[in-house]
Order: C-alpha cells, then structure tokens, then sequence
C-alpha cells in the first residue's frame, strides 16, 4: 500500500513509519521478514536507497535486524523483567548467579555469563559513592549476562580493596553463598542500599559488548550497599539496553500504618 504523503516530513520517515505501525501491530508475526528494499521502493514509487533509507531507520530503533542475504526481519526478542529491589538482596542457600540462572531457565531459556575480576584505579563514580580517596584502588568484580547466547546485560560490583583484598571476591568465578557471604566473614553485614537509575546513550564500549544497535539507550542502575556501622562497602552499575529489559518495582507497606 502506498503511504500519503505529507508535507513538511521525508518521504522515508513516513514509509518508516508506516512499516513502525505494521510492525506494531503484527502484520509480519507470522515470518518476521518484511518486504525486500526493491518490492518497497516499488510500492511506494520511491528509490531503493530512498527505502533502504527507511528500513535503516527501523534498524536504529532497535526494531529489525538485516540478515544477508535473506532479507530484513523484525527482531524477536523477549524482554526480561528487571527487579531492582531484588539487586544484591540475597537468597537463602542460593548464590546470585543460581538465583538469576533458576529465574531464566524457569522461562525456558539459556542463561550463561563471563566473570572478569580486576584490581583497578576507582573510576569517580565509584570514588565518590564508596567515599574513597582520590587514586584509590576498587576490586571489580565484571560480569556480562547472556540468554539464549545473547547479550542482555553488563552488572560491575566494585569493593574498596581495604575490605575486599584477600577475600573470595579476587577469584573470578561464582561465589557460592553469594558476593556478601565473603565481607560478612570479616564481620561487615550489609544492611541497606541506595538506588539511583539514569538513561543514556550507551558507550563505545558497551555498544560492542551487550551488541546494542544504534538508537537505542540504556538504563543505567547504580546500587549503593552500606554496612551496619553505615560505611559504603560496594557499589554495583548495571547497564541494561532499553530493547531487553521491563524494569518493575515492588513496594510493601503496613496496612494499619504501623
């Protein structure tokens, strides 16, 4: 169907956003493959540069993927839920890896994940939230999560070194009773956190490692665990691409007020 014009607007903004509104509403579920650049720049009486132009335009939001030489597809992806209030709460007999991995499994996917560890010069954020000294080193625990083999999202965990050297958090692999099990044995018991959540536009950095097309940011969740003598004692930064995650909060309150 050829799109009406409309003055004022590219003519491949408007052939985008018809196929946006096709794609919103189902019309390619059945294969996921829209038509070809030639059969779009046929129907809309338009160059095929002008319909590559379009389907780009898509490709930029995140909504379809080029997959040579098959043609474009709209891009399957189902979204994961996003606790932020279950971010270093930590479960009974279970690690956090074990708890994430039983989560996505329970949907019947694939969950993996790298673990990179690193004695390094805190960067200013983490330097200001765990209130260290300029030039001080962190221990940082780098983790990327993947399902079904796909990046979904990155989750840092920084610790001041005065606390975490020496501990299981220096070997890079999954702590079986979870990140705070090694800081309560020297007696630091982390009892409240806070939260902070930015949206941006994704690094160089994190583009390449979560493969985040352009157009499409991230939300940036940055949780502050303090000890019971109330010291900063970890600092966690998870990026999480807009296209993969539904963020859901969770509030509990006394009904009778007390």
């Amino acid at each position: 169907m050829t799109i009406r014009r409309v003055p004022g607007r590219s003519v491949y903004q408007q052939i985008a956003d018809s196929y946006r509104q096709r794609i919103e509403r189902g019309d390619f579920a059945e294969t996921g493959k829209l038509p070809t650049e030639p059969r779009i720049a046929e129907e809309q009486e338009v160059t095929v540069t002008t319909a590559r132009r379009a389907l780009t335009v898509l490709k930029d939001e995140g909504l379809i993927e080029s997959r040579p030489p098959l043609g474009w597809f709209v891009r399957s992806r189902q979204q994961q839920i996003y606790r932020p209030q279950d971010e270093g709460r930590s479960v009974k007999a279970l690690s956090e890896t074990e708890s994430w991995v039983q989560q996505i499994k329970s949907d019947g996917r694939k969950p993996q994940q790298t673990i990179e560890v690193a004695i390094e010069r805190a960067p200013e954020l983490i330097a200001t939230r765990l209130a260290l000294a300029e030039g001080e080193n962190v221990l940082a625990r780098k983790r990327i999560r993947f399902i079904n083999d796909e990046p979904i999202n990155i989750n840092n965990s920084y610790f001041p070194m005065s606390i975490a050297g020496g501990t299981e958090l220096e070997s890079p692999a999954d702590i079986e009773r979870g990140t705070s099990y090694p800081l309560a044995q020297r007696g630091i018991i982390q009892c409240r956190s806070v939260h902070e959540i930015d949206v941006r536009m994704p690094t160089p950095e994190e583009k390449q490692k979560l493969d985040i097309g352009a157009g499409t940011p991230v939300a940036v969740h940055i949780v502050t665990t303090f000890s019971t003598q109330d010291n900063p004692v970890r600092c966690s930064i998870n990026v999480l691409p807009g296209d993969r995650h539904h963020i859901m909060f969770t509030h509990e309150w006394d009904p009778e007020g007390k």
